[in-house]
């Protein structure tokens, strides 16, 4: 009667022209806190947004009642709104109050109780999905104690949990530890209630060593503060946790949870259209009280790792990984950083360069042979006495002579072509050293983008495991409401495992994509390193800002723009630049080969000897009269050589024939890599072409799939979808979601192939480099466009 007599009463007033006053009062649980003073103001703007159209929506202080954290305080502040002629409905702001209010219906004005914990409490009243209790409205999440004691058994293989409660909870609901023994029976697990006020200290004094596994009820006493020190303390026992509450204690240290993260806002408008309703004459009994979310297993890895204890490859393919990765993990890579750090510490690219530096040292031997060759020996010699006398003076018996020898090449046409040919060879090393730094550029560029591709399927791999497991809850529910057969269980129960095989492997390609790219980046291969998505505006790339579309935005221009960069490429490839230095090698050498006939080789050479002792022996009489004849100390000799070679058995001519078969095999390589470096450019060019319109359309793609998977989830939960339906949608969203993926990175990988075959990379172009370049590029369409 109250409920008509309110809605005619409002009804009379929007006739006259005026809003309604709609007094609604607030029984909260308790006295002001964290969770009050931040979704209280949630509830004042959801409700009055909806209704202050029509309704004057006001929520007078004196009528926000609070509890005190008392059951009887609680229950009378309930009875003094129901009481108040001025409030014409009443919000139950907490767990306490709810739970009050659900267990003393009917009511004369309507009552409203949006936070319900566990739709399987026997305190619930449940007629289908609502109260059926005349004025009373609540809202309870579908899953429970139900949904996590699975995944609690799964975690641990524990015997016994203590689940923490708050005491006044536990205290308001009859036949409680009745209903916890026979559920946490059914998967063969016994429970020890902890109960709980608002410390944390208290509580962990109940956890001793012998505990097991602790499972953490709503806590709404406890502060924010309170909580991360009985979290923490959970992490110094290291015993592992799970929160009833979800995503929103996992972020603050519980080691796991299945519920999503609370959406108060949610909540609090869902509640505010219960509300809309019964002011247009519904009555609250007869409003859906559940509110359905997905569930997802979600691991705090960094609590994980604290207290010792790791997920079975199936849960770590199964759950959400919150600081999967070590804070104190390796560096931040985007694109560009990766490829300059591979440039300048792969140890290919540092192997490969130690070849300048050795062909220098070959220069340098080459070029010693036109400076002076200074030789120093001394030589001791001693012979018998009998050989010394009959020498007749020639040998002495100990003789010890210093030679000093000097050596200078005047002219000579083969060791100048040496060097000259070494100096181009020089040439040659460097242009492949530089070939192999755009070799390595590549790899790198791959090899990055193909950890990123990894990730983004793997993550399309682990959302479409979590929504096959949505489809196995609504399969259930199906079944449960009569919809369903076991057949449909059986199918996605199917379907799961094999999504999990597909997670696995996705996950496994990830690791093996991650080592790759440490191993050319010269890292530890378990290395945890951060790589950053490229970003195709950036002004830094050559595709930023767009500058290139008006180059190829049409056939035409796309053809010029294709011969501007086989101009540019050919300029500038390495293995051009190689064997134009390797040509220049030849051609010198061919050229000695030709003047080896008639130009000679010119040298001096000059010596200084010294007899430093002579000891004689033997010999022949002096003869009278004449002086005895001694030879000098010390002598020289300067000497001038000229060679030529009139005959080497034809050794000169085959020489410099093998010399000329050899140019021109250089000569015919150079035009066949030039061809090679002309024909990966314009095919490069084109697969970019054909990728830039591919990301778009498998985007588009993807978002249709995911339109009709959509709609079809929600016939299947009506029941006019089949099982094979909702699988062939699911199937090609899967698809449409790896194509987007993959065409994405694709194209990246396609433009980082057009600028190895073009003979540069952006990361290795600086700003003024780049501006010179569209400078060439609009002077040459400026002589086609004049041709």
């Amino acid at each position: 009667m109250r409920l008509g007599a309110m809605c005619l009463f409002f009804l009379c007033l929007q006739l006259f022209g005026q809003r309604p006053t709609l007094t609604i009062g607030v029984c909260a649980d308790g006295d002001p806190n964290d969770f009050q003073s931040e979704f209280l103001p949630v509830l004042h703007t959801e409700v009055t947004t909806l209704l202050e159209r029509d309704y004057d929506v006001r929520f007078p202080d004196e009528f926000l009642l609070r509890g005190n954290w008392d059951q009887a305080k609680i229950q009378s502040n309930l009875q003094t709104l129901l009481a108040e002629p001025a409030v014409d409905l009443i919000v139950c702001f907490g767990v306490f109050s709810s739970l009050q209010a659900t267990q003393n219906g009917p009511y004369k004005k309507p009552v409203f109780a949006p936070f319900g914990i566990d739709a399987d409490l026997p305190t619930y009243p449940r007629t289908g999905d609502s109260s059926g209790v005349h004025n009373l409205n609540y809202l309870v999440a579908a899953n429970g104690l139900n949904r996590d004691l699975p995944y609690i058994q799964k975690l641990a293989e524990v015997h016994r949990v203590h689940m923490i409660g708050d005491s006044l909870f536990i205290n308001l609901i009859p036949g409680l530890n009745d209903y916890l023994d026979a559920n946490f029976k059914k998967y063969g697990l016994e429970v020890t209630v902890v109960a709980a006020a608002d410390r944390a200290a208290p509580i962990l004094d109940q956890i001793d060593d012998a505990t097991q596994f602790v499972y953490i009820t709503p806590l709404l006493r406890l502060s924010n503060a309170e909580r991360d020190v009985l979290f923490h303390g959970l992490i110094a026992k290291k015993i592992p946790s799970f929160s009833m509450l979800g995503r929103d204690h996992v972020e603050r240290g519980v080691l796991a949870g299945a519920a999503p993260k609370t959406d108060f806002q949610r909540i609090m408008r869902r509640m505010a259209l219960n509300i809309l309703s019964t002011v247009g004459g519904e009555d609250p009994a007869n409003l859906a009280v559940t509110i359905r979310d997905s569930q997802k297993l979600v691991i705090n890895m960094e609590t994980a790792r604290a207290i010792g204890w790791y997920p079975t490859w199936d849960i770590y393919i199964e759950a959400d990984l919150l600081h999967e990765r070590k804070s104190e993990s390796g560096p931040s890579f985007s694109l560009g950083e990766a490829v300059q750090r591979a440039v300048t510490s792969n140890l290919k690219l540092a192997d490969v360069a130690l070849d300048i530096d050795a062909g220098q040292s070959r220069i340098q031997q080459l070029s010693s042979n036109r400076l002076p060759q200074l030789d120093l020996s001394i030589v001791g010699v001693h012979v018998d006495s009998q050989s010394a006398a009959a020498s007749f003076g020639l040998q002495p018996e100990r003789l010890w002579q210093a030679s000093i020898q000097l050596d200078q090449l005047v002219f000579s046409d083969r060791v100048n072509a040496a060097i000259e040919a070494q100096r181009d060879v020089q040439t040659a090393i460097e242009a492949q050293v530089q070939s192999t730094r755009l070799d390595i550029a590549l790899e790198t560029a791959n090899r990055f983008l193909n950890l990123l591709k990894a990730k983004a399927l793997y993550q399309i791999q682990s959302d479409n495991l979590t929504l096959t497991q949505s489809h196995l809850d609504t399969t259930l529910v199906r079944r449960d409401i009569g919809i369903g057969n076991p057949s449909e269980v059986y199918r996605w129960e199917s379907q799961l495992a094999t999504d999990k095989q597909r997670a696995i492997h996705a996950r496994t390609q990830v690791d093996a994509a991650g080592y790759a790219l440490n191993q050319v980046l010269h890292l530890p291969m378990e290395q945890n390193i951060t790589v950053t998505e490229p970003d195709l505006t950036d002004p830094q790339l050559l595709t930023g800002l767009g500058r290139l579309l008006p180059y190829v935005n049409n056939e035409h221009s796309f053809g010029i723009f294709r011969n501007f960069m086989v101009d540019e490429g050919l300029r500038r490839s390495p293995e051009v630049q190689q064997l134009d230095a390797l040509i220049l090698a030849k051609q010198r050498e061919v050229l000695a080969g030709s003047r080896a006939f008639y130009l000679p080789t010119v040298g001096v050479r000059g010596a200084y000897n010294y007899q430093i002792d002579r000891s004689s022996g033997g010999g022949l009489p002096p003869i009278p009269d004449f002086p005895a004849i001694s030879s000098p100390d010390d002598s020289w000799n300067i000497a001038l050589n000229f060679s030529l070679p009139l005959m080497t058995g034809g050794r000169l001519k085959a020489e410099r024939d093998e010399d000329r078969i050899q140019l021109d095999q250089l000569q015919k390589r150079h035009q066949s890599v030039c061809e090679q470096v002309e024909l990966g450019i314009r095919v490069a060019l084109q697969d970019v072409g054909a990728a830039t319109p591919a990301m778009r359309l498998s985007q588009d793609a993807a978002q249709a799939a995911h339109k009709n998977l959509s709609l079809v989830n929600d016939a299947y939960a009506k029941g006019l979808a089949s099982t094979l339906d909702v699988l062939d949608a699911q199937n090609a969203t899967l698809v449409a979601d790896q194509a987007a993926a993959n065409a994405t990175y694709d194209f990246l990988l396609q433009l980082m192939k057009f600028q190895r075959a073009a003979g540069n990379f952006d990361f290795f172009v600086s700003a003024a480099e780049r501006t010179l370049f569209f400078e060439r590029l609009d002077r040459y369409y400026q002589d086609k466009d004049s041709q």
